[in-house]
């Protein structure tokens, strides 16, 4: 009993937090269970939207790409030119 006591003693802020936490996301339980086939349709179609949308566009790796991949990493790796320059022929 007295390793629980010493364990709560040394953990006070640990378990106070988890308490805290714990009250606050038990709190965003919904109590009603209610269901909308229009709210989830609605839901799909605009998570479809985002998708086609947003989705990735892969890129068109060329000459072009590689010349300015090689610009941005030397631009981030000595942006003041100090190190590395550039010689133009």
């Amino acid at each position: 009993m007295t390793q629980i006591v010493n364990f709560m003693k040394r953990n006070y802020k640990v378990i106070l937090l988890i308490t805290a936490l714990s009250a606050v996301l038990w709190s965003f339980i919904p109590t009603k269970k209610t269901e909308d086939p229009e709210k989830d349709k609605l839901l799909l179609e605009l998570l479809t939207y985002v998708l086609e949308k947003g989705h990735y566009d892969p890129v068109v790796i060329n000459d072009e790409f590689s010349r300015e991949v090689y610009t941005k990493y030397l631009t981030g790796i000595d942006p003041t030119k100090r190190f590395f320059f550039r010689i133009r022929h």
